[in-house]
């Protein structure tokens, strides 16, 4: 695998453990609550914990966190959805979770500056276990 498909491969798994494990989303899914009950529910906000993270670890100005929270509650949403499509194969639904993941670390990059690109870059590294 060369290092460029390595370093987007690394980066999308991180950032997926930064969002908030599929997991999560699943657990917090009307699928799941109609096949297991409520009970296992998330009691706290995936997106805003995620935010947080993101605006201690970037040191983000209020205009950054504003703009990044919209990007981690789209994609919390986008990711629901995705996985209570019951239209769409194990395969279809990695693949487009993969591509929305790989558009949501643009569309946060976006909004930083060099400095922070960097740290962002060894948060995402630093969540898939220094793996990179």
């Amino acid at each position: 695998m060369n290092n460029h498909r390595k370093k987007s491969l690394v980066v999308l798994l991180a950032l997926l453990a930064i969002c908030g494990s599929v997991g999560a989303i699943y657990l917090a899914s009307p699928r799941h609550t109609a096949l297991h009950g409520s009970e296992h529910r998330p009691k706290v906000s995936q997106s805003r914990g995620m935010t947080d993270k993101l605006t201690a670890g970037l040191n983000l100005n209020p205009a950054q966190r504003s703009a990044v929270s919209k990007v981690v509650d789209d994609v919390q949403e986008k990711m629901s959805s995705l996985f209570n499509d019951p239209k769409l194969t194990s395969k279809e639904r990695q693949k487009k979770a993969s591509e929305l993941l790989k558009s949501a670390s643009a569309q946060i990059e976006a909004h930083l500056d060099p400095d922070q690109r960097k740290r962002f870059e060894t948060m995402i590294v630093s969540a898939h276990g220094g793996h990179g």
